[in-house]
C-alpha cells in the first residue's frame, strides 16, 4: 500500500484496478461516491470527503465505480498523491460458496447508490446547491454522493488541503512546459459548455467579460499565458490576446498537468468553471496578494454559488 508521509494510504490508480468491496466492508470510515464530472468536480467531491475524514478521524475512501461506465471523462485524481483509498463499491457480494441469490441477482444490477439503500447503508446528499450544514452530523460508515461546490464544506481542513495539492501540483508540473517566472494565467473554458443544455446552466464568459479584466485591473502581470480547452474558436473574438502564449495548444499534458500549471501564475482571469477555481483558489492561498479576477454570475441558470467567490477577489459580469 502508498502511504503519504503522515501514514495516510494515498489514492492510486487507475480506477479499473480498485478492489471490489461490499460497504461493511468500509464501515470504518467516510466514502465519497465520485458521481463523474471533471478534475475540477471531482475535487471539490474528494475536499468534502476529505474534511470529514479528518473531522472523525477516520480513513477516506474514495468509490470510483461510477467511472467503469462513465465514458465521457477520466477519473483523474489519482494521479495527485492524495489521502485516501480507492474502491469499487460493489453490493452484493457473492456467498462464501460462490451462489449469488436473486435478490442479490437483482441487486448487482443497480447502480452503486441504489445498492447501498438495499445495504441500509446511510448515504449523505445536500438537501440543495446550498451549503448543507447537516454533514457534520453524520458518523463513519456514510457515503457522501453529490457535487459539494462550496470551500465551506472543507473550511476548517482547507491549510492541509492546499498544503496537500500544492506539493502534487509541484510535482505534476514537472512534466509539463517551461512556464514564465511571472505571468497572468488566462482560462477560457469552452467545449461541453457550448453544448445548449450546458450553456443554459452555467452560460459562457464572453470576450468583453476578458476585455474588460485585462484593461481595467491593476497589478496584473504582463505576462499572459492563455489556457482553453478550444483554441481554435478563440478567433476573431479574442484578437486582444494575440500575443498571449497558449500553453499546451494540442491539449497533449491532460487537467492535472495544465491545472497545475494554471495554479503556478501570479494572477488569474478566469472562467466560471470549477477547473478555474482550484487554480485560483491554489494561486491565492500561496500568495493572497496574487490578483484573481472571476466571472459574475457563476450560472446562468439561477444559482448563484457566493461561496465560490471570495471578497479578495474581483467580480465582473461575464455578459460584458
Amino acid at each position: 500500500m502508498n502511504t503519504a508521509a503522515g501514514g495516510d494510504p494515498v489514492v492510486v490508480g487507475p480506477a479499473s484496478a480498485a478492489p471490489h468491496v461490499s460497504p461493511r466492508d468500509i464501515a470504518d470510515g467516510i466514502c465519497v461516491h465520485q458521481i463523474g464530472g471533471g478534475l475540477g468536480n471531482q475535487l471539490f467531491e474528494y475536499a468534502a470527503g476529505f474534511a470529514q475524514s479528518r473531522r472523525l478521524g477516520c480513513p477516506l475512501y474514495i468509490d470510483v465505480s461510477a467511472f467503469c461506465s462513465y465514458a465521457q471523462r477520466s477519473f483523474e485524481i489519482d494521479t495527485l498523491g492524495l489521502p485516501g483509498t480507492l474502491v469499487n463499491l460493489d453490493y452484493p457480494r457473492q456467498a462464501a460458496d460462490g451462489s449469488v441469490g436473486l435478490r442479490h441477482r437483482f441487486a448487482a444490477a443497480m447502480p452503486p447508490l441504489a445498492r447501498l439503500r438495499i445495504a441500509r447503508s446511510p448515504v449523505f446528499r445536500p438537501a440543495s446547491r446550498e451549503v448543507d450544514p447537516s454533514i457534520d452530523a453524520i458518523t463513519p460508515g456514510t457515503t457522501l454522493s453529490g457535487y459539494f461546490q462550496s470551500p465551506r464544506y472543507f473550511a476548517d481542513h482547507a491549510d492541509e488541503l492546499f498544503g496537500i495539492l500544492d506539493s502534487a501540483f509541484a510535482r505534476a508540473r514537472r512534466d509539463g512546459p517551461a512556464l514564465p517566472s511571472d505571468f497572468l494565467a488566462v482560462h477560457i473554458r469552452r467545449g461541453d459548455y457550448l453544448q445548449a443544455r450546458n450553456r443554459g446552466i452555467h452560460g459562457l464568459a464572453g470576450p468583453g467579460y476578458f476585455r474588460a479584466a485585462l484593461q481595467r485591473v491593476a497589478g496584473l502581470p504582463s505576462t499572459q499565458v492563455l489556457f482553453t480547452d478550444s483554441p481554435e474558436l478563440l478567433a476573431p473574438d479574442f484578437d486582444f490576446l494575440i500575443d498571449a502564449e497558449i500553453y499546451d495548444p494540442e491539449l497533449a499534458m491532460g487537467p492535472v498537468t495544465t491545472l497545475a500549471a494554471m495554479a503556478a501564475g501570479h494572477g488569474m482571469v478566469m472562467s466560471n468553471s470549477s477547473f478555474s477555481w482550484w487554480a485560483a483558489w491554489v494561486m491565492s492561498r500561496r500568495d493572497p496578494s496574487c490578483p484573481v479576477v472571476a466571472p459574475r454570475p457563476w450560472h446562468d441558470a439561477g444559482h448563484a454559488a457566493t461561496d465560490l467567490l471570495f471578497p479578495q477577489w474581483l467580480t465582473l459580469d461575464k455578459r460584458l
